[in-house]
């Protein structure tokens, strides 16, 4: 079985995703942090990171949907 989900305009690594949220005809899907941005001056500086957020729609995207959905049967 593939680590990844091809979708038609992205391919997911399994191993990244840290949730899916089924709301009404949609998947939301959490995935690590890689987003990391960050600033440094002299000796003192902040970090920030933001997961990345996928959402597949049922009315926009009827195959993506099919392929997350039949994923999320086969848990």
């Amino acid at each position: 079985m593939s680590q990844f989900i091809k979708l038609t305009s992205m391919i997911i690594n399994k191993n990244l995703i840290t949730s899916v949220c089924k709301k009404q005809n949609k998947f939301h899907i959490n995935t690590i942090e890689n987003n990391i941005n960050g600033y440094m001056i002299f000796g003192s500086g902040g970090v920030d990171s933001s997961p990345e957020k996928i959402v597949i729609c049922e009315d926009k995207s009827p195959d993506d949907y099919k392929i997350i959905s039949k994923w999320i049967d086969t848990l």
